[in-house]
């Protein structure tokens, strides 16, 4: 949602870091409205113009939770508690995924279609909480992931350095290829 909302308008995540533009007089005192320029009325009203589309993308029954914020800062903090926690809860987490990557084997019932889905899932959730991992780690992770009869395969496709040199889809295309002419 960040990258929509850059994309419409750049203040719009300058309102969400920083809070709204709140107008002053010369002295400090909260600048009155009949005194605003076209210029600072259209910057005040970003601010909830910002919040109602942060509440047009979410569900009816999150929205309750965040309906009563006052200010756009307000609502987005509270979604980001709300879905993320607070960092603690976030390192945790990493933890957790990180600990499920280093772990992620396919069952023997299971299609490697699937196995592939689990993995790049796995692999979404670890970019969006800012964990990246090189090509190499990447591919790994996936021919390790792979079932015992895969074995002497997975060992071919290291001997021949493809795990340096390919992408992962390329890899799950060597699998699917080699699963279909069994």
């Amino acid at each position: 949602m960040i990258y929509y909302l850059t994309r419409m308008e750049p203040y719009y995540i300058k309102c969400i870091n920083e809070g709204p533009f709140q107008l002053k007089t010369a002295e400090g005192a909260p600048k009155p409205e009949a005194q605003w320029l076209n210029d600072e009325r259209r910057v005040v009203t970003q601010d909830q113009l910002l919040k109602r589309i942060i509440i047009s993308c979410i569900p009816n029954d999150i929205i309750e939770s965040i309906i009563s914020c006052e200010t756009a800062r307000e609502t987005w903090s509270d979604l980001v508690h709300s879905f993320e926690g607070t960092l603690d809860n976030k390192e945790i987490r990493i933890m957790d995924l990180k600990l499920e990557y280093n772990t992620l084997r396919a069952k023997n019932f299971e299609s490697f279609s699937h196995t592939h889905t689990h993995y790049k899932t796995l692999l979404n959730e670890l970019l969006n909480d800012g964990v990246k991992l090189s090509k190499h780690e990447i591919n790994v992770g996936f021919v390790n992931s792979a079932p015992k009869k895969w074995l002497n395969f997975s060992q071919s496709l290291r001997n021949a350095n493809h795990i340096h040199t390919l992408d992962l889809a390329d890899i799950y295309g060597r699998f699917v290829y080699e699963d279909n002419n069994l």
